[in-house]
Order: structure tokens, then sequence, then C-alpha cells
């Protein structure tokens, strides 16, 4: 099975309460990987993010180019200090192809978690717009066989 993990776009600077949506950049961050995935042959049946704006803008340009059967879900547990114990289980226990657009440092330490046993392993990091695809043949024995980081990050 295959799950790919997903930083949002470059998000612009905070104003007063609102939340930050996409800046241009991050729009084309999320364009360019959207195009690699496509290249990739990634088939997902769902994009999920977390509730905030640059996860969702993400995820619906993502899926516009993906096509994912049941489009794009709001997932709790999906934001920057969500647990990572309960997002590692999930996708263990997810059982079909799924594209999950989150946050640092969420991402970094469950990507850490799966694939080398210790949420506090080095897995390079994600940068703005970047997505790693991790695949796994049996329980707990996940592998990244390929990531791609936006020109623009």
């Amino acid at each position: 099975m295959k799950v790919y993990l997903m930083r949002h776009g470059e998000a612009a600077a905070r104003q007063g309460d609102a939340e930050p949506g996409l800046t241009l950049n991050g729009e084309r961050q999320a364009d360019d990987t959207a195009r690699a995935l496509v290249r990739q042959g990634a088939k997902v049946e769902v994009v999920y993010h977390s509730g905030k704006r640059r996860a969702r803008e993400t995820a619906q340009l993502v899926a516009s180019k993906l096509n994912p059967k049941r489009g794009t879900e709001v997932r709790a547990g999906l934001c920057p200090d969500d647990s990572i114990f309960e997002l590692a289980a999930l996708i263990e226990e997810l059982g079909e192809p799924a594209l999950f657009v989150s946050h640092l440092p969420l991402l970094d330490h469950v990507a850490g978690l799966l694939v080398e046993g210790n949420a506090g392993a080095n897995t390079g990091g994600f940068a703005t717009g970047e997505v790693v695809c991790l695949e796994s043949d049996a329980p707990g024995e996940w592998r990244v066989t390929w990531k791609h980081r936006p020109k623009s990050s």
C-alpha cells in the first residue's frame, strides 16, 4: 500500500485573526507537486487535509489533478501539534491509498516513526509543497520510495 505525506504550500503572512491561505508561490508549489504525483502514477482514494486554510487549498489543488474517488476530506489529527502516534496508527490501519496534506512538525515525526521506528529520526524534513511516498508490504514495515520537492521551494 502507498501513502503520500505532503506539507501544505507556502502560506501568506498572518494578518490579524485571518487564517492565511496560500501565496501565489504556494499555489505553484502545490501544482508542481500535483504534476509530479501524476507523473509517478499516484492513485489515491482520498486527499485528507487539516482544517487549516493553507492545507485545504493545497489539497484542493492537488485533488484537481489526481481526481481521487472521494475527493478531499477534512481529517482530525492533522494539525501541527496533533498526536504523532494517532496519525501513525491511522495510516497503519487505513487499508487504501491516500494523500495527507498536513504541517510540520507532525509530518516529519510521523515519517520518522513509520520508516525508522523513531519519531525523532531525521527524515530530511519537508519543504513547503513537498511530498513523500511511503510504501508498505506488511504492517509496521514502511519505506520511502520517492519524494518530490517543488521547484519554487
